[in-house]
């Protein structure tokens, strides 16, 4: 009995070894195409949800450093979630409860000040004893996409707004707030050239709620008239 059982477990590791081949050819592969991508990354996390390997030719091609994320958790270092008011409740508890999640959109703003988008998707991960030990996934970057859906948005927005309205006149307000909320700027200025005079006015301005927006918009206004020369 005693020669049996080592011979019998032998088997087990040798079966279990062969199994995960295919699984491991078939990781590389998608590693490798994610390395030759310059929207995807592959991603690793520990048990308390920190990022342990991030990897993918577009952080070369995008300037971003992965090594200022690691050991981070993804909902720290400024990232807000493109839904759920903007709030990580939802996703947090989700990564409690170790469920799997994908398409998870966030935005944040890089070192050098872009505003990017990014979607996530990743699955929990247990050892032989199912014990949670992290998660792995993919994300990728939509800034582009999200960019070109809000351009469109805008677009019908500003034409509903001209229909609506009657004329240019009575909508300009109406478009830069239009603008302003759908391209995620804090205010917006319309200035009207004086051609006569060659001067600029300050016509009509919108902020949002940030801090100092009102202020910045009270300087800008001060400026009004603004000597400028444009020939032709």
């Amino acid at each position: 009995v005693a020669t049996k059982k080592p011979a019998k477990k032998a088997r087990s590791v040798t079966t279990r070894k062969k199994a995960d081949r295919p699984l491991r050819r078939r990781d590389a592969s998608v590693l490798s195409l994610i390395e030759s991508s310059s929207i995807w990354y592959y991603w690793e996390q520990d048990k308390d949800f920190r990022f342990t390997v991030m990897t993918g030719s577009i952080f070369e091609k995008s300037g971003i450093n992965p090594k200022r994320y690691l050991g981070k958790r993804r909902w720290e270092n400024g990232p807000i979630p493109v839904g759920d008011d903007g709030k990580w409740d939802k996703h947090i508890a989700l990564h409690e409860a170790h469920e799997p999640f994908s398409d998870f959109a966030y935005k944040y703003v890089t070192p050098n000040g872009d505003l990017r988008f990014f979607s996530a998707s990743g699955y929990p991960i247990f050892d032989d004893r199912n014990r949670f030990k992290g998660y792995r996934g993919i994300s990728r970057d939509i800034t582009a996409r999200v960019w070109h859906e809000r351009r469109l948005n805008l677009e019908h927005g500003i034409t509903r707004i001209l229909a609506e309205s009657g004329n240019a006149a009575k909508a300009t307000l109406l478009i830069i707030r239009a603008i302003c909320e759908n391209l995620e700027w804090t205010c917006g200025v319309h200035w009207k050239f004086d051609k006569q005079h060659q001067t600029l006015h300050c016509a009509e301005v919108w902020g949002d709620d940030s801090p100092h927006t009102d202020e910045f918009l009270a300087e800008t206004a001060r400026l009004s008239p603004l000597p400028v020369h444009i020939s032709g």
